[in-house]
């Protein structure tokens, strides 16, 4: 019974006093720390901690450091750096936030191309004339379904930007 309770003194004792549990590593760097690889060294270098996996004393959790500064730090060599599947993410879409900090992914409005329309024959137009009632340039423009587009049209350009 003595021996029991001694070990589970000592145990106690021994979390209490360290208050940090390392996986692979027996330098742990944070409340908790995960050495993936277990290749870290007294001080580890920027390479070694790539694959470590730490919770600082903030609550903040660090993925490819030791040392996170925000809730989630993640630091990687390569790209892409994280990734979330949640099934609405698609080519052409961006990571996208609400008010209240809700994430999803959109779609990217701003990479879309300029339409450019077929240009018909074309017509001279004299402001002279008094023909100011429009006349069909045989000019179109198809846009696609489901979308938003801000359209201008220039006519009388000669007229407005330059002296004749």
């Amino acid at each position: 019974m003595k021996k029991k309770l001694f070990l589970i003194s000592s145990l106690l004792l021994t979390i209490t006093l360290s208050a940090q549990v390392g996986i692979n590593t027996s330098n742990p760097l944070g409340i908790f720390h995960v050495d993936g690889a277990k290749d870290n060294t007294a001080s580890p270098t920027t390479t070694q901690t790539a694959n470590d996996f730490v919770v600082n004393a903030s609550g903040n959790v660090g993925i490819g450091n030791t040392s996170p500064t925000t809730k989630l730090h993640v630091n990687s060599a390569t790209s892409p750096a994280f990734r979330l599947v949640d099934g609405t993410q698609g080519v052409g879409k961006v990571l996208k936030s609400d008010d209240s900090g809700n994430a999803s992914w959109v779609q990217d409005n701003t990479a879309l191309p300029t339409i450019i329309p077929t240009l018909g024959a074309g017509v001279t137009l004299d402001v002279s004339s008094g023909n100011t009632n429009g006349v069909d340039t045989g000019t179109t423009l198809t846009l696609p379904a489901n979308s938003k587009y801000i359209v201008i049209g220039v006519y009388g350009y000669r007229d407005i930007f330059c002296n004749p």
